[in-house]
């Protein structure tokens, strides 16, 4: 999906895609869409690369159904594998291409400390261990899965060993990027 001249409607802090830097779009500025995937947008501001949230469509102009099954999510009952379909929710800025069938995620592990308060803590990768973008990502996958009452803390684990390759990706991904 690709949107010319879309005019941001209010300030929006985005980050700098690949470094990851801080970024804001001021209000009146004309962004162009060039990813809207899961719960964040790429967006092409003064030929600068720029991801933004899904909190943030409305200043866009945009209603995401994302948001929706975030909502859901919170009403759901807590277990591992909900856990997983939120994490398909989180994608790489740069690849089209979910956390998940890109094969970053290494293990999760859902800790009851409670009957109603849980932690999660995440095994994961990056395509490569210098990204600028992996504070980004470790801040959406928190903040997506921290939506949900019954989670108290999420504990992200960068894990370089073994390191990410294209192999890991499930069979989905190597068909959407065009790799089978």
């Amino acid at each position: 999906m690709q949107h010319k001249n879309i005019i941001v409607n209010r300030n929006i802090k985005g980050f700098l895609v690949p470094n990851g830097e801080s970024f804001l779009i001021e209000s009146g500025a004309k962004v162009s869409i060039m990813q809207s995937l899961g719960t964040s947008f790429t967006l092409n501001i003064c030929d600068n690369l720029v991801r933004i949230s899904k909190k943030d469509s409305d200043a866009l102009g945009l209603y995401s159904l994302e948001l929706n099954k975030i909502k859901s999510f919170k009403k759901k009952k807590l277990t591992e594998n909900i856990c997983w379909e939120v994490l398909k929710l989180c994608y790489d800025p740069e690849i089209p291409v979910n956390i998940v069938d890109l094969g970053l995620i290494y293990n999760l592990q859902l800790i009851w400390i409670t009957m109603t308060e849980a932690n999660i803590i995440i095994h994961m990768t990056l395509t490569a261990p210098g990204c600028g973008m992996g504070p980004v990502i470790f801040k959406d996958i928190e903040d997506q899965l921290l939506e949900h009452p019954d989670i108290k803390h999420v504990d992200i684990i960068p894990v370089f060993d073994p390191p990410w390759c294209s192999d890991m990706m499930s069979e989905s991904a190597k068909l959407e990027l065009g790799i089978l």
